[in-house]
């Protein structure tokens, strides 16, 4: 039997999702060389001995699941390599699969090359790590690869995989912090019924996992940041206020409120902005937006704006976060499974900015990334998320969904109404 880690709340909150979504996580990066495959095995086994998780499978008990290191794990378990087709059809086939957490390992790596390029690809479970810490992961894998290069024998001593659990969130609060931010109760409730992404009601039987992929250019992205600055309007509550509108603008309604899940970092509460060991540190907000189609743009983003404001109030993403956690941790747990599930929220529509892919910190060796992004869970109907990356300015919205050939159209409809709001906004 090998080494057992204790799971914590998100990871088994991830896995409770399974009804929602795939909890898998996607990382793509092309590159203009060839990585040397050796080395990089042995920068991924090192790396993977930091965070021991990753070569673990989930044990269910009855009291509470664990993680528990799989004996006689190696990396060519989890690594593959393919020379000759390096198409997004070939690569999504790769990027969309599906690992069995009670099996594990919870991470896959495949290297594509064509043509003396290599596009380096990962599927991990987001039961183990959410989107900053997979960053942060990546960051010594690619630390890994950079050194091993020059020396084999070479090993990071500054890394320390520590406290995975929420309870660091508290650490460095006063009483009257603490006292407070454990007694937000969430707040709001969900609409009767809701509205979402428009899924095709045909062939529903016939679904397959995609991502659909867009971008918004580094000119473009410069400019609207300029409006923002001039207007006074934040980045974030620009990019939710067009999805919103574009998502609205797929529904045959003059009026179409959204509840929007917004992906929120627990970070902010931590001194220097890190977790203690690399985990789960998210939570979410709620923001509705009653999406006008005779009003502009502008409209939206500024009643995004404030509604966002009143979501937040005092210790965002607390709402009922400390209940939640004590609730999973004082009931056995099958019966804390159903009843964080009756509690738990989840609105149709979400959006999650993974943030900034570091070109400096994600750099192997002397090769040069041309493309990279991360995207989150593939959701099945009736839910929706899109999540957006930022490399060299340039930016990744990515859909990941079970869907049909229509589905597929219809996303490609919605990533047009983004081109359309955005170029409004740009040129203003």
């Amino acid at each position: 039997m090998g080494k057992r880690m204790k799971s914590e709340l998100w990871d088994n909150m991830q896995r409770f999702m399974a009804m929602y979504n795939d909890h898998m996580v996607h990382y793509y990066n092309k590159t203009d060389g060839e990585f040397d495959i050796d080395v990089l095995k042995l920068a991924i086994g090192k790396a993977i001995d930091l965070a021991p998780i990753l070569k673990s499978k989930f044990v269910v008990r009855f009291t509470k699941p664990v993680w528990e290191e799989i004996d006689g794990f190696t990396v060519d378990d989890i690594f593959e390599f393919e020379e000759g087709d390096d198409s997004w059809e070939n690569v999504e086939k790769f990027l969309v699969q599906v690992i069995d957490e009670e099996a594990g390992p919870q991470v896959r790596f495949k290297l594509f090359r064509k043509d003396g390029k290599d596009t380096f690809c990962m599927v991990i479970n987001h039961m183990t790590f959410d989107g900053q810490a997979i960053k942060e992961w990546l960051g010594i894998l690619a630390k890994y690869y950079t050194k091993l290069l020059e020396d084999r024998d070479f090993v990071i001593t500054d890394y320390v995989n520590g406290d995975r659990s929420f309870g660091q969130l508290f650490k460095h609060f006063t009483f009257a912090e603490k006292l407070k931010a454990n007694t937000r109760f969430a707040h709001g409730k969900m609409p009767d019924e809701m509205i979402g992404f428009p899924y095709s009601k045909k062939n529903r039987y016939a679904l397959e996992p995609h991502i659909m992929r867009h971008k918004l250019s580094a000119e473009d992205f410069k400019k609207i940041k300029e409006v923002g600055k001039r207007n006074h309007m934040t980045l974030n509550d620009i990019i939710l206020a067009v999805y919103s509108r574009s998502l609205a603008d797929l529904i045959p309604l003059d009026q179409v409120p959204l509840d929007v899940d917004c992906i929120l970092d627990l970070r902010r509460y931590l001194p220097d902005g890190r977790t203690e060991g690399l985990t789960n540190f998210v939570t979410k907000i709620i923001c509705p937006v009653d999406n006008y189609k005779n009003e502009s743009i502008f409209s939206t983003i500024a009643q995004v704006n404030q509604n966002m404001a009143a979501a937040k109030g005092d210790y965002p993403g607390l709402g009922g976060l400390p209940q939640l956690r004590f609730g999973y941790w004082i009931l056995p747990h099958p019966i804390a499974k159903k009843v964080v599930a009756a509690a738990f929220n989840n609105p149709l529509v979400a959006i999650s900015n993974i943030g900034i892919m570091d070109a400096k910190a994600l750099k192997f060796g002397d090769l040069t990334t041309e493309d990279t992004f991360i995207t989150g869970s593939i959701k099945k109907a009736p839910y929706i998320q899109l999540a957006l990356t930022t490399y060299n300015n340039e930016v990744t919205f990515t859909v990941a969904l079970y869907a049909n050939e229509e589905d597929l159209a219809t996303v490609k409809k919605f990533f047009d109404n983004m081109d359309k709001y955005f170029s409004i906004i740009k040129n203003s």
